[in-house]
């Protein structure tokens, strides 16, 4: 079935009345619901879909900024200062404060 003039009515909702009769030999079959016709109703209605683009950039620029804002939290808290060369030279141990060596006054 070709639904083409759908697209060119200006209404948003169109209704589509449909019947049909069947026929069969009555000899061999039995009709159980009680008549040869049958009306049904359709409603097609036009739908826009929406434009994914500002989503798309949104959920990005929103995920970026959410990333900096934790990494700034992580570099203030001291997250990413680096003490493995210290340590392994001995001037400090894993439970000191940053920056403060461990030698004798």
């Amino acid at each position: 079935m070709n639904l083409e003039w759908v697209r060119q009515v200006p209404w948003p909702k169109v209704h589509l009345q449909s019947s049909a009769r069947v026929s069969f030999d009555q000899r061999t079959f039995q009709n159980t619901w009680g008549g040869t016709e049958l009306q049904v109703q359709t409603e097609l209605e036009r739908v826009q879909s929406p434009d994914p683009l500002p989503l798309i950039l949104g959920g990005s620029l929103g995920g970026l900024l959410l990333l900096a804002l934790v990494a700034l939290g992580l570099y203030k808290v001291g997250f990413f200062k680096r003490r493995y060369k210290e340590m392994l030279e001995g001037n400090e141990t894993p439970g000191d404060p940053p920056g403060e060596p461990q030698g004798p006054n």
